[in-house]
């Protein structure tokens, strides 16, 4: 092939489009969107945490050393959202401009830039990721960085030799600079050695085979300096990596990974993690069908200048490179993380990846035909749907940020509310609060996408109220009532122990007293006790929060994998006793295998238990 320059066709309308008009126009388009967006979004549950110093985890637990850094040290532990605001910008922008520099030659460049930007920001996986107040710069700072390294590698590979020599350490430090501060975003500068694969028209295939080499030496090499930089932060800092949350697995949870590929990936190129209208949902599947068949079609169009065999090989190794942009992400991410936790803003830059793609494509379209005609014919159908995904996604942008200041909105009322009647109860005298059940306000939240709210029983404190009310004590957040009680603000939601002050946000049966119990032959695994649909597993003390050596798994025999009880369902205490509450037990499950698992030992104990 011949490469192809649209330098040449100076009056070619995307050449009108330069690097100010660029600037410009993403600047306004992310003003108007995701600038006021985040200005009055509001904070969500982690966002509370966040504040109140919770952030320990980030190092200790997850590897996301620099991430605490940014927060904790440079930020100071506030969000100063004007400055994170106008940083992610410039991150932003900076991706936007080295992927469209990949994607398509000459004066192009600015405009497609803009079309990466815009679908890019706002597509609503993105969302999902500046929807943390804590991490609206250091998200787009992962990008960059990856972006960085794999643009140094892409250089070298094609430039001198010689030059893969340095280069291939400074891109694993960018790397591993990305991989603490958000590990799943170091994966998006992968995009920058697809699109050397894809085109066929500028790269030839023995020099995209060295990239990709370089690129598996500098990404074992990141992984290795993540690890060694993560121990040393830590014992700089006097504190202990607990947890290595991206570890080895073992064969069954590998095969229950593999088993979700298919179901997640539907749901991945649907837009449902972020459970969206039916139309954006369709959409967004079209722009991923289109990513995926647009280069592909467009190298089956250009049969001229090339043998048979080059035109097979290319022609296969675009087929490829749109495969991995389009599904090479879900599947990796699938394979890295636990089975069914997939957070929808791990796939944060999956609009990036999926503009580019079509970026390309449309630059091997050209290829197609050389005259102007064809040419203003492709670019122009290439940017018609490129202009209707950006109005898309950024209207959609603009109506998350709006359902998430309501949603922030409702959660604030219901705050006062309960903070007005506790203090108007006359047994109040300053115990401790415990918000018992689920209020999900799913009017606002298009059934569970925009977080996990602040009224969520099943999970750790985040400190709303000590915030907002200068309580002496953080409240904390418990799924189960030891006494029944409606939902607030009936008579009887709000009730006193010697220690709490129990406000029910949603109708509870009584958790007490337990009956239907069997004891297991170890005490670190505690009693198991049927109650309706629900299994209430009670210890004589509540494990620590993180640190553990030893995990507890249950689950029915023989139905699917079991749960990590001690990580997944929050322990609480009444009156000296632990105790865990798994809701939605299969009715059918006379039985629980019960596996005590150790850190660099496997399992050490495993025993079944009969439930009546």
């Amino acid at each position: 092939m011949t490469a192809i320059s649209w330098r040449a066709s100076p009056q070619h309308p995307a050449a009108a489009f330069r690097l100010p008009h660029f600037l410009i126009a993403a600047l306004a388009v992310y003003v108007a969107v995701t600038w006021i967006g985040l200005t009055f979004e509001g904070y969500n549950s982690d966002d509370w945490r966040h504040l109140n110093g919770f952030t320990q985890t980030w190092g200790d637990r997850e590897g996301r050393w620099a991430m605490d850094l940014i927060f904790s040290d440079l930020l100071g532990g506030r969000f100063h959202m004007p400055l994170q605001i106008g940083l992610a910008f410039l991150c932003f922008a900076a991706v936007a401009w080295i992927v469209a520099g990949e994607a398509v030659p000459g004066t192009a460049r600015p405009l497609f830039a803009f079309f990466i930007f815009v679908i890019g920001v706002n597509h609503p996986y993105m969302a999902g990721a500046l929807n943390f107040n804590a991490h609206v710069f250091a998200y787009p700072l992962a990008l960059l960085l990856s972006a960085s390294g794999f643009l140094i590698l892409r250089r070298a590979a094609m430039g001198r030799v010689w030059l893969c020599l340095p280069a291939v350490p400074v891109a694993a430090q960018c790397l591993a600079f990305s991989l603490a501060i958000y590990q799943p975003f170091a994966l998006f500068g992968a995009i920058l050695p697809i699109l050397a694969l894809l085109r066929a028209d500028r790269y030839p295939l023995g020099r995209v085979v060295w990239l990709f080499a370089l690129c598996a030496l500098a990404s074992g090499l990141a992984l290795w300096l993540h690890r060694v930089e993560w121990q040393a932060v830590m014992a700089l800092e006097g504190r202990e990596i607990t947890f290595y949350r991206f570890g080895g697995s073992g064969m069954d949870e590998l095969a229950a990974r593999l088993d979700s590929v298919p179901r997640v990936m539907r749901r991945v190129l649907k837009g449902e993690l972020m459970a969206p209208p039916r139309p954006v949902r369709m959409a967004l599947f079209a722009f991923a069908a289109l990513a995926l068949v647009l280069p592909v079609a467009a190298s089956l169009a250009d049969r001229r200048g090339r043998s048979v065999t080059r035109y097979l090989v290319d022609l296969l190794r675009v087929a490829l490179a749109s495969a991995a942009a389009v599904f090479g992400l879900p599947i990796l991410l699938c394979l890295l993380t636990v089975a069914g936790e997939l957070p929808a803003r791990a796939l944060g830059f999956m609009g990036f990846w999926l503009a580019a793609a079509i970026a390309g494509g449309t630059t091997l379209g050209l290829m197609a035909g050389p005259s102007a005609t064809p040419q203003r014919i492709v670019t122009g159908a290439a940017v018609t749907v490129l202009v209707l995904v950006a109005a898309i996604t950024a209207g959609f942008s603009a109506l998350i940020w709006q359902a998430r200041a309501q949603f922030s909105r409702a959660e604030l009322a219901l705050a006062r509310q309960i903070e007005t009647a506790v203090q108007a109860e006359t047994g109040y005298a300053g115990q401790q609060l415990r918000l018992v059940g689920d209020r999900q306000f799913s009017e606002y939240r298009w059934g569970g996408s925009l977080g996990v709210t602040v009224f969520s029983g099943d999970y750790v404190p985040r400190g709303m109220f000590q915030s907002l009310f200068g309580l002496s004590k953080i409240e904390e957040n418990v799924p189960a009532s030891p006494v029944a009680c409606p939902a607030f603000p009936a008579n009887g939601s709000i009730f006193f122990d010697e220690h709490y002050v129990y406000v029910c946000v949603s109708a509870q049966p009584a958790l007490l007293p337990l009956e239907d119990c069997k004891a297991a032959s170890s005490p670190e695994i505690g009693t198991f006790c049927r109650q309706d649909t629900r299994l209430v597993r009670r210890l004589s003390r509540c494990p620590p929060p993180s640190g553990l050596k030893r995990t507890v798994f249950a689950g029915p025999p023989g139905q699917g994998r079991p749960l990590d009880l001690d990580k997944t369902f929050l322990p609480f205490e009444i009156e000296g006793e632990c105790y865990e509450v798994i809701p939605d037990w299969p009715r059918d499950a006379t039985s629980i295998r019960v596996t005590i698992a150790e850190d660099g030992k496997g399992t050490v104990h495993t025993e079944t238990l009969a439930l009546r």
